[in-house]
């Protein structure tokens, strides 16, 4: 069991969940409305699951943190994102040629956050045409081909980020 502000929360592939916020007594009222949401007052997958997904509703970006690859700091970005199902999809401005794509293909680990509420979980490239071509049809459907092709010179790779 790994421990959240005090709480006991559920075995999960995440490393860490924590809200975002430099007022630590907010920080812990968010938590704490997260474990009262259980009965048992821990936090369920599918609790910290609907957190994510809550703090993901109507948002057109989120920041992402990679850890570099040469320095090994952690490097943050805004970029945009789509979701489906139990998973959210990056594409990198410059494809593969991208430096946080290449940072995600050297450290996974990445950490993706949104209204308050940061997810640390692993990244998977995707590299098969195919796949990557429903991603970026899912991108031109949130954001407009016109954004998409005027944003995305290259699109030859795509990232999943797992939510569950």
């Amino acid at each position: 069991m790994r421990r959240i502000a005090g709480l006991c929360s559920v075995r999960c592939p995440w490393r860490v969940l924590l809200p975002r916020s430099r007022n630590p007594g907010r920080a812990s009222a968010k938590v704490h409305s997260l474990a009262s949401r259980s009965t048992s007052g821990k936090l369920s997958e599918d609790t910290v699951t609907k957190a994510v997904r809550d703090a993901l509703e109507g948002v057109s970006e989120i920041e992402l943190t990679v850890t570099g690859r040469r320095t090994g700091r952690q490097i943050s970005r805004p970029v945009w994102f789509v979701q489906e199902d139990e998973s959210i999809f990056l594409v990198p401005i410059t494809g593969s040629d991208s430096q946080w794509y290449r940072n995600v293909r050297q450290t996974p680990m990445i950490q993706v956050s949104s209204n308050g509420m940061a997810l640390s979980t692993s990244a998977t490239p995707i590299t098969d045409a195919d796949r990557v071509d429903h991603v970026v049809d899912m991108f031109r459907e949130k954001y407009g081909a016109d954004q998409v092709e005027a944003h995305y010179p290259k699109h030859d790779v795509a990232v999943q980020v797992s939510l569950m």
